[in-house]
């Protein structure tokens, strides 16, 4: 200690950061420093081999202090007894050093961020040393320069030509472009960070990358970041923007995305430059191999999970220190995504736009007054004659029996019908009520009614290669393009990155926000369909009023909703004027961010077994189906995800 204060250094500070840098030292008596299980209760700290010496030398060098030799450190230590007493020690740095360093950095703010961006640092150095040294034939320094710190920033131009150009002459080719429109450009005057509000079909995320293009212009950076709430999200935004950039530049981030990756555009037209192309990261890496990358769609905890000290994302933290940041979907993050996204943007000077289709009014007026977003600007007279159009024609019925009969005559005129229920037993239930046959696995053709028509399944319960495949045959068969009937059974998967748009929407009761954000798979064109065709939505409680997975305060405000809506025409600007005025769920206190009150000590969730990221509620345990485990032990990393699915904890 004497030692490195001699440099006129906070020795406090060091010692807290080089303490907390495997994220394992808590706050707790026993909080750190401890004899792990079956290990020897007595070791040795030094000796002359392991390169310690050698260490002291070059950090004397660095500071500018006296050489410090090791052989005045004590060196042999018992965890409860001996000479150097292991608990001795750690209960004198707890209460002499870090207890009292605490108490200064509560009132000093400036010394808070330094211990934040010091332990920050070291560990992606850390991360950077092992990894490097571990994979690498090159230095630690040329690796980074290379990658990092001499990597030409991302610029205006570069995601114009590279993306937002490239993404749009795919939707000229299909049919699903004609020109900007007033809203989109005018995203491009929006401020460094704001809230966007926009129906569905408005053009938003084309507006988005519209916004970033804009802040590079303003300064460019290193990386372009846009987060979405679920994988399927990620994957979408990945496969419909992301990709479009150059090979090395693009990256897809969340917990299966090798799997996503592989063969994602084998199927792509002649001519797609994306064919041939690998964007796989270094797996031997890990975070590391992704700091090269520039353009990103990931899953919101592969960045903002660092407030909870996950170790990933801290790893991720020299990608989003120089970033411009989307982050999608904001109404579906739960209440502790929902308090570090408030958290991080009040602590973090990052350009942010936070965007969606509605938003409570109360998640609205926290992102404005206490985070800092501009507020969401006036829609232009194109957008307001859209959202003014009216798009959905509501109905209540007494039970599913009188929906199916709703159902069946749609299909019988050629319809794309979409049904929503709350739980997978009861989607199983609906779909065998139109199939006469199902099949005995998931590996089958088609599910047909009788007179033909596709019926397909999509739920959270598959395996992911085969929800992967329900989710692309639901997009076939449910899109605007697809001529015929067809029906979608599905639950709560619907409520996000399906680019889908069907005629007839039936669905049991849920919380109003995702009632609105099924109701944005119906007649969802543009210009929507006139009312005699399309937009006919029809809600019924559940079954044996089983509201499960939600509660009492889930379903807040909805009786009000449906008794306001309940047979109205409504056009979006109505359904947002609706929901305004409704009740909405009482909100937990917002959860700790672990990132900025843990003061000089840091331990992340899998250790402490606290909070993490998301709200924990668990319902389901990832397994492998008896069939599966010759297959998925002759997996390779890549293809073991595919045999996953969660299974209920209880059957």
């Amino acid at each position: 200690q004497s030692w490195i204060e001699s440099a006129v250094i906070d020795f406090p500070l060091i010692l807290s950061a080089v303490l907390t840098h495997h994220l394992k030292a808590s706050d707790r008596r026993d909080g750190f420093a401890q004899c792990i299980e079956s290990g020897p209760s007595t070791f040795r700290l030094v000796n002359d081999d392991d390169g310690f010496q050698a260490t002291i030398e070059f950090t004397s060098t660095v500071l500018g202090v006296e050489r410090l030799s090791v052989d005045v450190l004590p060196q042999s230590w018992g965890f409860e007894s001996g000479r150097n007493v292991v608990w001795h020690e750690r209960e004198r740095i707890q209460a002499k050093i870090l207890q009292p360093y605490w108490q200064r950095i509560r009132k000093d703010e400036q010394a808070r961020r330094m211990l934040m961006a010091v332990r920050s640092a070291l560990i992606a150095a850390d991360s950077a040393g092992s990894g490097i040294v571990r994979t690498h034939s090159s230095s630690v320094v040329d690796w980074i320069q290379r990658n990092v710190t001499h990597r030409p920033l991302l610029t205006e131009e570069e995601v114009n030509d590279s993306i937002i150009e490239k993404r749009r002459t795919q939707m000229v080719r299909a049919g699903k472009w004609t020109h900007w429109n007033n809203f989109q450009l005018a995203c491009d005057h929006l401020p460094e960070r704001a809230l966007l509000l926009a129906p569905c079909g408005s053009g938003k995320t084309l507006a988005a990358w519209r916004w970033i293009a804009a802040q590079l212009k303003k300064r460019p950076v290193g990386h372009a970041v846009f987060l979405y709430p679920t994988r399927a999200t990620a994957r979408e935004g990945f496969q419909d923007y992301v990709s479009w950039a150059p090979e090395a530049d693009a990256a897809l981030m969340h917990g299966t995305s090798d799997f996503d990756l592989d063969g994602m555009f084998e199927n792509a037209p002649e001519g797609d430059e994306r064919r041939d192309r690998n964007y796989e990261a270094e797996r031997r890496l890990y975070s590391l191999a992704y700091w090269p990358r520039r353009v990103f769609s990931a899953t919101v905890d592969q960045f903002l999970a660092f407030m909870q000290y996950s170790y990933g994302p801290m790893c991720m933290l020299p990608v989003l220190a120089s970033s411009v940041l989307v982050v999608d979907e904001v109404h579906s993050f739960d209440n502790a995504m929902f308090s570090s996204l408030k958290d991080f943007l009040k602590a973090f000077d990052v350009p942010v736009l936070c965007m969606t289709a509605t938003l409570s009014e109360d998640r609205r007026e926290e992102l404005i007054r206490d985070c800092g977003l501009a507020e969401p600007p006036q829609w232009p007279e194109d957008l307001k004659q859209v959202a003014g159009l009216p798009r959905y024609r509501f109905r209540r019925v007494s039970g599913r029996a009188e929906a199916e009969e709703t159902v069946r005559s749609a299909l019988a005129a050629g319809k794309r019908v979409l049904w929503v229920v709350n739980q997978v037993r009861r989607a199983h239930q609906v779909v065998a009520s139109f199939v006469s046959e199902l099949p005995a696995s998931s590996d089958c053709p088609m599910l047909l009614t009788s007179d033909g028509i596709p019926v397909v399944c999509y739920h959270s319960r598959f395996r992911l290669r085969d929800r992967i495949d329900r989710h692309k045959e639901t997009m076939e068969y449910l899109k605007a393009g697809y001529k015929g009937a067809a029906l979608g059974v599905t639950t709560q998967v619907c409520e996000m990155s399906l680019d889908i748009d069907v005629d007839l929407l039936v669905t049991e009761e849920c919380p109003v926000a995702s009632l609105i954000q099924r109701m944005g798979r119906c007649n969802r064109n543009r210009n929507a369909r006139p009312l005699s065709d399309s937009g006919l939505v029809v809600v019924y409680p559940p079954e044996d009023f089983d509201s499960l997975p939600y509660d009492k305060n889930d379903l807040a405000g909805l009786s009000e909703f449906l008794i306001r809506a309940d047979g109205q025409d409504l056009s979006q600007s109505d359904i947002d004027e609706v929901m305004r005025t409704v009740p909405g769920p009482k909100r937990p206190g917002d959860k700790l961010s672990r990132f900025l009150e843990s003061g000089p000590f840091a331990v992340g969730p899998r250790d402490d077994g606290g909070d993490g990221f998301r709200d924990a509620t668990e319902f389901s345990r990832q397994s492998v189906l008896m069939k599966d485990l010759p297959e998925f032990a002759a997996a390779t990393s890549k293809e073991k995800p595919g045999y996953i699915l969660p299974i209920p904890v209880r059957l």
